[in-house]
């Protein structure tokens, strides 16, 4: 990944680096933010000319679409899986149930450079509704043979 100052005009599909913020000082966009051509006219009617952005290179996974990825991929039986900003994705129950957590193979995963999941205890008692796991990756992306080992060693279990 490279970071790289860029016209609006080239920004669309592009990440934040930074967050931008108004001239009064509230939040417009956070960083990580994908830029879509609707962003890059608000930002232009903000007065900006350039921003500063990430541009994907080669092998490498954005973080929204790596989490989704490890998220249905690590989650079996009844959860949903919920997309949240900043490379974020949270498992949330679709009915009441008793949680069973892999604690070994939740180990491993963490000890990857590229994606972290927080999880309930082993055997909790969920709801439905009730978040049982988040997965966060490594920002603005991870690199398509990590994730690939990730999503390997998943499926191996």
């Amino acid at each position: 990944m490279r970071a790289l100052t860029v016209d609006l005009a080239q920004a669309t599909g592009r990440f934040l680096c930074s967050t931008i913020f108004r001239a009064s000082g509230k939040k417009l966009m956070a960083k990580g933010h994908q830029l879509t051509d609707e962003d890059v006219r608000l930002l232009a009617t903000e007065g900006l000319s350039q921003v500063w952005v990430t541009e994907l290179e080669a092998g490498e996974v954005g973080e929204d679409e790596a989490v989704l990825q490890v998220s249905a991929a690590a989650g079996c039986g009844s959860l949903e899986v919920r997309p949240v900003a900043g490379g974020r994705a949270n498992l949330l129950a679709t009915e009441s149930t008793c949680l069973l957590v892999d604690d070994e193979l939740l180990r491993q995963l963490n000890c990857t450079s590229s994606v972290a999941i927080a999880t309930l205890p082993n055997y909790s008692y969920v709801a439905t509704g009730m978040r049982v796991a988040t997965v966060k990756s490594a920002p603005f992306a991870v690199p398509g043979q990590q994730l690939e080992a990730i999503l390997s060693m998943l499926k191996e279990r």
